[in-house]
């Protein structure tokens, strides 16, 4: 079944930040659905109008190589949270 319409956006959030639980599950879940591709989560997150000029700065210098966003204990004084945004093409 598809997930979200094309064009549409598909949000993965957890409140994580194990490898196995996050990361490992886009890869799975994009090699299975070549019609889906990552987006910038952590800009997405900025855009929102939910964070702070400084929450906006922190995930923005927190994004990851392939887009997706992980704050943990150490690198943002918060519980451990993983999200990446997918966008299904078409």
């Amino acid at each position: 079944a598809n997930q979200a319409k094309p064009g549409g956006r598909l949000v993965y959030v957890t409140c994580s930040f194990l490898k196995e639980e996050n990361e490992d599950q886009v890869a799975s879940f994009l090699a299975d659905r070549r019609d889906y591709e990552t987006e910038d989560a952590a800009e997405a997150a900025a855009r929102s109008g939910q964070l702070t000029d400084a929450g906006a700065r922190l995930v923005r210098r927190l994004r990851r190589g392939d887009g997706s966003l992980r704050l943990t204990p150490l690198t943002a004084g918060c519980d451990g949270f993983f999200m990446a945004v997918m966008r299904r093409r078409g």
